[in-house]
């Protein structure tokens, strides 16, 4: 279940960032740990009819990953940031 959160902050970088891939990230490679998160975080994304999947930071030992959907219930457009922990979405006022 994904928490209520302001998430302005992460959704202005999640706007800056352009990068979708892991190694663009880990140049050097990283673990089947993340490659299998990464794999996770696509298929929820799909699940949900999400769109424009981006790794939102990262460091050694983890990434955050967003991307933006329609809510099925309300129509509107949020934003869902995954971290390696919790879930967050955020409802996108345009």
């Amino acid at each position: 279940m994904a928490i209520r959160k302001n998430l302005e902050g992460e959704y202005r970088q999640y706007q800056r960032v352009a990068t979708t891939e892991l190694y663009e990230v880990y140049k050097s490679g990283c673990s089947t740990e993340k490659h299998r998160a990464m794999k996770d975080c696509r298929q929820k994304c799909e699940e949900m009819g999400g769109t424009n999947l981006k790794i939102v930071t990262h460091n050694g030992w983890a990434f955050t990953v967003g991307w933006t959907y329609i809510d099925k219930e309300t129509g509107k457009k949020m934003f869902w940031y995954q971290t390696y922990r919790n879930s967050y979405i955020w409802e996108i006022e345009e």
